[in-house]
């Protein structure tokens, strides 16, 4: 299975869950996908990532998938 079959796999199972996919990874073994409106169990097991890029702070969680990182911003 390529990673793109993947990737549309794993939105599949999300969109089930209720979770809007708003972001795929487009980099080459890119495996990063973002969401909107994460489910209870994602919530309860997320980390909290606080990340600095060219002097901008951004906090958001994130939680291992089916090999996949899933990740939503702090406010969601």
């Amino acid at each position: 299975m390529t990673l793109q079959q993947q990737k549309y796999g794993i939105v599949a199972a999300l969109n089930l869950r209720g979770m809007k996919v708003l972001k795929l990874g487009k980099g080459i073994g890119d495996k990063v996908i973002t969401i909107e409106r994460p489910s209870r169990d994602f919530r309860r097991k997320a980390v909290q990532i606080t990340e600095s890029l060219f002097g901008k702070r951004q906090q958001f969680y994130a939680i291992r998938f089916n090999g996949f990182t899933i990740r939503w911003d702090v406010r969601d």
